[in-house]
């Protein structure tokens, strides 16, 4: 994974944290899948980034943010082998510090948004409700099946959410 940063990827976020949906540890673990290159290059432009891009995972804890009360967390576990490079990626961030962080919960109010807007999927809400609760803002998702067009367009202007796909990066 010596891939290039895409130009694509150095927008001037106000806090570098992105939010990585499930798909795209799926996509990575996947050499058939279209997004195969794309989701490869995702992983390995966080790694390159250092400290200044965090990956960002939902906070479900009960008195704190816990990666073991993360829904995103069991999402991964549950979609990629335990050998998916992308896991183990995702895992050797989680022990240095500073390189994985908890996005804020959203309100009541939020979530009452985030559930009309994705009512069929609690994932989906669920990584919708972490990055706006990021700092970035910045949601990738692998494929955008679950993120059409029209979707992310509302996401955009009604929760200030950007949702890009491997491809698109942070552009």
């Amino acid at each position: 994974m010596a891939a290039k940063p895409n130009a694509k990827m150095a927008s001037s976020h106000k806090h570098r944290d992105v939010v990585v949906d499930a798909n795209v540890l799926a996509h990575s673990d996947n050499a058939n899948s279209f997004y195969y290159v794309d989701a490869l290059e995702l992983i390995d432009w966080i790694v390159e980034q250092g400290g200044a891009v965090k990956w960002a995972m939902d906070d479900n804890g009960k008195t704190a943010p816990a990666i073991e009360t993360s829904t995103i967390y069991a999402e991964y576990i549950g979609t990629v082998s335990p050998q998916c490079p992308a896991l183990l990626i995702f895992q050797n961030l989680l022990s240095q510090s500073g390189r994985v962080c908890f996005a804020d919960r959203p309100d009541q109010s939020l979530r009452n948004t985030i559930r009309k807007l994705v009512p069929r999927n609690k994932k989906d809400q669920v990584v919708l409700g972490a990055a706006c609760g990021s700092g970035s803002r910045w949601l990738v998702s692998g494929d955008l099946n679950d993120f059409p067009d029209d979707l992310r367009d509302e996401c955009e202007d009604l929760l200030n959410v950007r949702i890009t796909d491997c491809s698109e990066r942070a552009a």
